[in-house]
């Protein structure tokens, strides 16, 4: 029997079809702006599921820290302790960076828009 490799067929497959989809979607409005509005559909979807998977990571390394913590209590020959503090820190990192770049957008939303709401324009002659 002839063994067929299911996962590079698989994964060309959903190549193709993802390929065909942002290209409808890019070629589907006339203007410019327009398909980079369309472009950016996808990648605002992916920047969200990259900041879940990130929090959920940092949890995961912050509780393996802990455990692993314990485990050196316990016998600290066993896992030395800058596993536990790098562990630790990366949990905290990846925790970190998505919050972070959360508040920064909507700092410069809210920045945008006073700056907005508070332009008024004067007459020279005034």
């Amino acid at each position: 029997m002839r063994k067929t490799k299911l996962y590079p067929s698989l994964i060309k497959l959903s190549l193709i079809i993802g390929l065909l989809f942002v290209s409808r979607l890019v070629f589907a409005d006339e203007s410019l702006g327009g398909i980079s509005e369309n472009v950016l559909g996808p990648i605002n979807i992916l920047r969200h599921l990259f900041n879940i998977a990130s929090i959920v990571l940092g949890i995961f390394l912050l509780l393996s820290a802990f455990n692993r913590y314990v485990r050196y209590r316990q016998n600290p020959q066993e896992s030395p302790l800058s596993t536990v503090i790098t562990w630790a820190l990366l949990g905290v990192l990846l925790i970190v960076i998505p919050i972070a770049y959360h508040l920064s957008q909507e700092a410069t939303e809210a920045a945008n828009a006073s700056s907005t709401s508070q332009v008024s324009y004067h007459d020279i002659n005034d």
